[in-house]
């Protein structure tokens, strides 16, 4: 081969390295770099799962401070039910809600899968998981019935109106009602009015209790109401009796 002919030859080799080179150095760019810099941004966080009254609580249990808009939860039981909110949407507790630092916490309110699930937290940014956990989730607690009534005198009774009395997380079953303030709940119903007979009226305690539908109960006595007059059974019966009386005597005529 000739001089120049080898030297050309060198030339292009070299300019094929050269392009080898570039092309991997380009490769690693590509999908190392990106690989490098996930790493780097997505924080060191551990996290605690319990529950509340008020709902779903993510606890902030060691690692990075974050911005909390930075951060998605995601709930799926064995169901297939799936919970997501970023934290933001939680609720903060302690500490500046404009960060998520280590002993705050985010209450999630509303329904969320229950039984068996996995918890996990991803940061946006970067998206990598920061956090996964199985955990069993009961549901947020019953919470109890609050009763509310208003009573009014009517024509020969007393009409007691507990439609104001609410549940915040399912509805009232029954009402039940002591209106002589004896202790005894002579009055059952599933109406939320409930009215009694009476002749005449006299004034003092009246207690309601409502069951809601999963069995919490509440109860709310008011003083200074209106009561029926006791011994009004025995006067029905006894005007019943005179009046049957009266009226046999009118047909004998």
């Amino acid at each position: 081969m000739s001089l120049s002919g080898r030297a050309q030859s060198e030339v292009t080799g070299t300019l094929l390295l050269a392009g080898l080179a570039i092309s991997v150095t380009v490769l690693v760019v590509i999908l190392v770099f990106p690989i490098l810099e996930d790493t780097r941004s997505a924080p060191t966080m551990e996290f605690e799962v319990s529950e509340s009254r008020d709902g779903l609580v993510l606890t902030h249990a060691y690692g990075d401070p974050v911005d909390p808009p930075d951060l998605r939860l995601v709930v799926r039981n064995e169901s297939g039910e799936t919970f997501r909110r970023s934290v933001m949407d939680g609720v903060h507790v302690g500490g500046d809600p404009g960060s998520f630092s280590v002993g705050e916490r985010r209450v999630f309110g509303g329904a969320y899968p229950t039984g068996s699930a996995v918890v996990k937290v991803f940061h946006t940014p970067s998206g990598a998981p920061v956090f996964e956990r199985r955990v069993t989730l009961r549901g947020p607690p019953n919470q109890p019935p609050e009763p509310s009534f208003s009573s009014t005198t009517i024509s020969f009774g007393i009409e007691y109106d507990a439609s104001a009395s609410t549940d915040p997380d399912g509805s009232i079953a029954y009402y039940e009602w002591d209106t002589d303030g004896d202790g005894n709940f002579e009055g059952n119903t599933t109406d939320p009015v409930y009215t009694t007979g009476t002749f005449g009226t006299a004034t003092g305690d009246v207690t309601l209790r409502v069951t809601d539908d999963d069995g919490a109960s509440a109860t709310l006595t008011k003083s200074g109401q209106p009561q029926p007059v006791p011994g009004f059974g025995a006067v029905a019966v006894l005007v019943a009796v005179l009046l049957g009386a009266g009226l046999r005597r009118f047909y004998r005529r």
